[in-house]
């Protein structure tokens, strides 16, 4: 079906991004490690189990990795819908937000929380951006929530809230409506 094509093309692009890292490669970037230190101590290229049965460390990367990716281009598809109705210039932005120098470099420097603040971001504007059309109690919830995952990762959340105070200002200016919802009040 035609509405499942970006959900496919974000999802194979992620697979192609986990499929390109080899087995036990490790995400330091240009990490050096000591000659009597063994790369067997680093959390993420040991190849033991992190619980009994469950997923080796590289594989526990890995699929956080990939999930990161995955949400990062289909939610900047889903806020871009929001702004405008070209559905191949929306996948278009899921795609570059998804794949660049940015991404890559954080990805082969091992941030996994910057990756995972990073993918929140369009989550956290789409929310946010249905607070002030809607200002009801479940989308300050779900705007709250998604905060958590962006504030994983200090610096990418001061740039949200920035980005999210200038949303603010140009949703009161084109709306003429300068009075603050009761949430926010309640909120701080």
């Amino acid at each position: 079906d035609d509405q499942y094509f970006p959900m496919i093309v974000c999802l194979s692009v992620s697979l192609l991004i986990w499929f390109s890292l080899d087995k036990y490669y490790i995400l330091v970037l240009d990490m050096v490690f000591p000659i009597k230190n063994s790369l067997d101590n680093f959390y993420f290229s040991y190849p033991s189990r992190i619980i009994e049965f469950g997923p080796t460390s590289w594989e526990a990367q890995r699929i956080y990795l990939l999930f990161s990716m995955f949400i990062s281009g289909y939610s900047m598809y889903w806020l871009s819908c929001k702004i405008s109705k070209l559905r191949i210039a929306n996948l278009y932005a899921g795609l570059l937000y998804m794949i660049n120098p940015y991404v890559y470099v954080i990805i082969m420097a091992g941030h996994l929380a910057i990756i995972l603040s990073y993918a929140a971001i369009p989550l956290l504007f789409m929310t946010f951006i249905d607070f002030l059309e809607k200002k009801g109690t479940n989308e300050m919830i779900k705007f709250m929530f998604i905060l958590t995952f962006v504030a994983f990762s200090l610096h990418v959340l001061v740039a949200a809230l920035i980005i999210i105070s200038i949303i603010f200002l140009c949703w009161c200016y084109t709306r003429r409506d300068f009075r603050i919802p009761k949430i926010i009040i309640f909120a701080t």
